[in-house]
């Protein structure tokens, strides 16, 4: 989402509304929205600056703009048949992100409606694919932007290079500093236990292990990631 919304309003439009700076906090952290600039998460890849992203992708309403995260994520992974998972999205906890949207609003760093802006983000967080999707859609950004065996660009070069910026320094959550000197590679957590990994100008990698650590990231996916790193010498500063 990040990335669409840099394609769609531009990098000085969207670090007008969240920070780029790796906090250290954890990622439904309420309290990082009380320091420093009140109000404007601290980076995009906590829960708040996840929704204040998806606030920013342009759409007439909640729906266009849901379907539009939808059409995205379709083209990236090349695979049209991606769409939310509707259990998952009743049966979310959304109180604790009804209140960093709202603290949020009240500070106006996001505005419009919970239905127009937050709606979205659940169903955004309940998308359903495998392993194979998230790696293509990594292989994106391993390519520069271009689709993976072809020219065809699908995200700029300016928004590749500061996605990537952004996964290296704050995808991990608040063990970022520690993933990427064990690491190394930009990489996206979730909480479902899906990691993203990018090795620019390589190769993307879909990992999945539910089990979290205390940051909440999948502990079998920064395992493997380890040693795939280690094997063939991935590292960014190999």
């Amino acid at each position: 989402m990040l990335a669409l919304a840099l394609e769609d309003v531009g990098p000085e439009k969207v670090f007008s509304h969240v920070g780029e700076e790796p906090e250290g906090d954890p990622y439904h952290s309420i309290a990082t929205l009380e320091e420093g600039k009140k109000g404007e998460p601290s980076n995009p890849m906590i829960n708040a600056g996840a929704i204040a992203v998806t606030s920013l992708v342009k759409a007439a309403d909640g729906e266009e703009r849901f379907a539009r995260i939808r059409d995205y994520m379709r083209t990236l992974a090349d695979n049209p048949r991606i769409d939310y998972n509707h259990s998952m999205f009743e049966a979310e906890e959304k109180d604790l992100n009804r209140a960093l949207f709202y603290y949020m609003r009240n500070h106006g760093v996001v505005e419009g409606s919970e239905e127009d802006k937050l709606v979205p983000y659940f169903k955004q967080t309940s998308l359903e694919m495998d392993c194979m999707d998230l790696a293509r859609i990594a292989a994106v950004f391993a390519n520069g932007g271009c689709a993976p065996g072809s020219d065809t660009r699908l995200i700029s070069a300016q928004t590749v290079r500061i996605v990537l910026t952004l996964m290296f320094t704050t995808g991990m959550y608040q063990g970022s500093g520690k993933f990427s000197v064990e690491v190394g590679i930009p990489s996206k957590s979730g909480v479902s236990g899906a990691i993203m990994a990018v090795v620019p100008g390589r190769m993307g990698f879909g990992l999945i292990g539910p089990a979290l650590d205390g940051c909440g990231n999948s502990i079998a996916g920064v395992r493997v990631l380890r040693k795939v790193v280690e094997r063939w010498n991935l590292r960014v500063f190999g």
